[in-house]
Formats: C-alpha cells, sequence, structure tokens
C-alpha cells in the first residue's frame, strides 16, 4: 500500500543518495556516452542534479541525486524538489546518509504529497507518479511522523464556518478515541462559571466557549513526569470590537493554529510511546463581533482570582490561555508548555518560519535552540524581561491585557501568560504562526505545525535526565 508517496514493497527501480562527493564523482566518471548523453544538461549546469543509469536495454533503471551537507531544514525540500520530474515507477531507497539528513529528505518527500481541499463526492484520490521504497521500520517513522503534523494541518487549513466552536470540539472527541486518549468536556454553560476569561472572549459568538482537556498516560510513566501541553483555539478571530483590518483578518482562521500544534504534538508523543503523563488542555472559542461581545474597559476575573481589564479585544489569545494555563497548573504538572498563535510582534521580529518561545528555565533556551536546528524544525528562545511586567498593571484591575507601551509585544503577552503559571514550575511558551503563506518542496502552503517535532524531541531528553 502506497501512503504519502512511500510504500515498504520493492521498486523495479533504484533511487540512489549520495553525500561523499568522492564517491559521487566516481559515479559521474563511470557514465557510459548515451549515459551522458541523457545527463547532458544536468552534467552541464554545474550543479550536482539527478543523474539517470541505464539498465542493458537503455531503461532508466537507476536515479542518481547527490545530497551536499546542507542543514537539516534545508534537506526538506531537496528530495521533494525532484520527485515530480522523476520517470514514473516505484524507487528502492539506497543511500548511507547520516539520520540528520536523512529524515528530514523523507518527511519533505511525504510531506509534498499534501494538499488541503474541501471533498466532494466526484473527486478521487490521485495515483502516485512516482513512490519510493523504504524499509518497513523507517516507514513506520516517517508515516506516523508526517500523520501527526498533517492532522494539525487539516485543521488550521478547514475554513472558519467548517471548523466552528461545536465542530471542533467533534473533531477532538475523534482524535481522543483514535489516540486512545480520556476527554472531558467544560460546556458552555460551565466555562461561564469556572473560566471567567475563556467567557469572556467567547460570549460574542454564536456557538460559545467550551475548554477540553485530554489524557494520555504511558503504563511506563514515572510520578515525576507530569506533562501539560496547553494550547489556544480561537477557532476564527475577527478582533472583536478593536476589529481587525481586512488584511489582517484573512487568515484568522488559522487562530486555532496552537490548538492544532498540540495535538500534533500530543499524538507525535503517543507514536514515539515517551514514557509520559500527559494531560493536554484546549481551550475553544470564537472572537466575534455581536451584542455580547466584550468591550475595551471591561473587566472580568480570571480562574485564578486576578482580574484584568480588557485595553484591547484583539488580545484575547492570552486571556482564554490565562484561563487554561491555570486550570493545568492546578494538577500540579512537572512542566507545561503551551502554543499558541499569539502576537504579531513575534512575526516582525522573527518572520513565518521561525517561531519565538519563552522558558522559565534558562538552561533549555540553548538546548531546544540547538535541538530545533538539529532537526530542521527551528525555535529561538526570547527573554522573560521582568521590568517589562510593570506596563501590565492596572488601575481599576490586577492587570490589563495589553501593555500600556507600544514595544515588545511578544515578551508582554509571554510576560502576562506567567502571572497563571504557578510560582517555581518549569514552563515553556511557543508563539507560533502556524500558516504559511506561499509553498516550497516539501512545505506545502497553508497550515503549518512548527516546533512540535523539536518538543517531541525535547520531550524525550526531558524524560530521560527527569526519571534518573
Amino acid at each position: 500500500m502506497t501512503k504519502w508517496g512511500l510504500t515498504t514493497q520493492p521498486g523495479e527501480k533504484k533511487l540512489s543518495l549520495y553525500h561523499d562527493k568522492v564517491q559521487w564523482e566516481k559515479l559521474l566518471s563511470s557514465l557510459s556516452p548515451i549515459e551522458k548523453s541523457y545527463n547532458a544538461s544536468s552534467l552541464q549546469s554545474g550543479e550536482p542534479g539527478p543523474v539517470l543509469r541505464l539498465n542493458d536495454t537503455d531503461e532508466v533503471a537507476e536515479i542518481a541525486l547527490f545530497v551536499p551537507h546542507k542543514s537539516p531544514f534545508e534537506c526538506y525540500g531537496l528530495l521533494a524538489k525532484y520527485r515530480r520530474h522523476l520517470p514514473g515507477g516505484c524507487y528502492t531507497l539506497s543511500q548511507s546518509l547520516p539520520e540528520d539528513i536523512l529524515m528530514p529528505l523523507l518527511l519533505g518527500w511525504a510531506l509534498d504529497h499534501y494538499s488541503y481541499k474541501i471533498q466532494k463526492a466526484s473527486q478521487v484520490e490521485s495515483v502516485e507518479r512516482s513512490v519510493l521504497s523504504i524499509p518497513q521500520s523507517l516507514h513506520e517513522i516517517i508515516v506516523g511522523r508526517v500523520e501527526a503534523l498533517v492532522c494539525g494541518m487539516d485543521l488550521i487549513n478547514m475554513p472558519a464556518n467548517f471548523l466552528t466552536p461545536q465542530v471542533f470540539e467533534e473533531k477532538i472527541q475523534e482524535f481522543a478515541k483514535q489516540n486512545q486518549m480520556t476527554l472531558k468536556v467544560v460546556p458552555p454553560k460551565d466555562v461561564e462559571k469556572d473560566f471567567p476569561c475563556l467567557w469572556a472572549v467567547g460570549k460574542g459568538a454564536a456557538e460559545g466557549p467550551r475548554l477540553l482537556s485530554l489524557h494520555w498516560k504511558n503504563p511506563k510513566a514515572k510520578a515525576e513526569s507530569k506533562v501539560a501541553l496547553v494550547g489556544k483555539g480561537i477557532t476564527f478571530d475577527s478582533g472583536g470590537l478593536n476589529i481587525k483590518p481586512d488584511a489582517a483578518m484573512r487568515w484568522m482562521k488559522k487562530d486555532m493554529g496552537g490548538a492544532a500544534s498540540v495535538l500534533a504534538l500530543a499524538q507525535l508523543i503517543i507514536h514515539e510511546n515517551l514514557p509520559l503523563d500527559l494531560s493536554v488542555y484546549l481551550p475553544i472559542a470564537e472572537n466575534a463581533v455581536g451584542p455580547d461581545a466584550m468591550r475595551p474597559g471591561d473587566v472580568y476575573d480570571t480562574r485564578k482570582g486576578l482580574t484584568v481589564e480588557i485595553g484591547h479585544t484583539d488580545a484575547e489569545g492570552r486571556l482564554v490561555l490565562a484561563d487554561a494555563l491555570t486550570y493545568a497548573g492546578e494538577e500540579k504538572p512537572n512542566l507545561i508548555i503551551d502554543f499558541a498563535t499569539l502576537t504579531g510582534a513575534a512575526r516582525v521580529a522573527l518572520g513565518l518560519e521561525v517561531p519565538g518561545f519563552f522558558t522559565t528555565v534558562p538552561e533549555w533556551r540553548e538546548q531546544l535552540l540547538k535541538l530545533g536546528e538539529a532537526l530542521g524544525d527551528p525555535l529561538w528562545p526570547l527573554p522573560l524581561w521582568q521590568s517589562y511586567k510593570k506596563g501590565l498593571k492596572g488601575t481599576v484591575s490586577d492587570l490589563v491585557n495589553v501593555s500600556k507601551a507600544p514595544y515588545g509585544g511578544a515578551i508582554t503577552a509571554a510576560l502576562f501568560l506567567e502571572h497563571f503559571i504557578p510560582d517555581g514550575a518549569p514552563w515553556i511558551h511557543v508563539d507560533t504562526m502556524g500558516f504559511r503563506l506561499s509553498s516550497a518542496p516539501g512545505v506545502p502552503e497553508g497550515g503549518a505545525i512548527l516546533g512540535a517535532q523539536t518538543m517531541c524531541q525535547f520531550l524525550q531528553k526531558w524524560v530521560n535526565q527527569h526519571g534518573k
């Protein structure tokens, strides 16, 4: 069976990947005159493009490709770049690449097959022209990772009229069942009482806000391996009464990208069978304009008991996270991680491909940075600069939801969230774009799960160190 352009069945042709320049030159020198003729354009270009090897009847029997020592991020699209130009057929992979290069090559190949469309009955699944045969063990790893990422990408790509808060709840119920997780739903009537900031954000929409929590525990998990994941789940963000301009509102179906990211991360954790006691908290709402919508100047309680004045209704993500982080902290996890499409300021600072992250554990900054670079799934550290907290002090309330100064917006948003983290609790906050505005080989346009692979690898190392 073919899945994501991959199979375990042997191919009739061979795709050989080289990374040793000497071996590559040796291959080129061994080409027959007719093979040199076939490959004239590649050989004359000076770039190491695909080289065709022929059998005795002058049919293509092998494709050889040179993989230079590039960063893993660059490798994502290298194999995908050539897949549409390969002669049709099934290719058995032959390679001796290091794992840090091979894995992104194969992930890029698989993700290059992804596209999101609103399916209609008349549509049929396309047949892949080129298929890559890889060993069963590798196939399980790649397909598991791709399907975890695609799970989140599909949710982000769904139009907001398809993914309303109620439908999102139903999708999460399906996710919990598929991944053997227990699920608890706090419905709108209980959100109003127990999660006042989440209620404030979602009460202006046609469908009320709700909070979902999922739980999975590996039988090998130790008592000190409790991890809480929290994801912002705003199914559409109009900006509320401080309405967004049209260009900024265009892609706000992606504002549940934090929730999609932690679902993808949870599926990666379960696929990798990490020895964790895992809880996932998803505050879900739509930030709509309506007669019941929160207003600038309104003051609301939080689950923690702090009061918050609304300085801007488009700073809603930190409000829903405030209650969800408080709720997560009540279970006394050993580590709290949240993902959120939280601030435009982070995008101005780092662009669309590199999420910024904040942590209360200084040594994790360098660790996550290096892991992201090694995996080709980057995260970049930003500081929890404590003196900026003074801009969040309220006059008629404990806090305001936006700083009085229009600077360092990603930092002040993180500092706002820090008020709702238990004292001394290890915490990582990821401010992500969750979306790509254009495509490239191996990186599809639309919903993007950024940083989840790195965070999964980090958790593997964390639980190994923590369990000793």
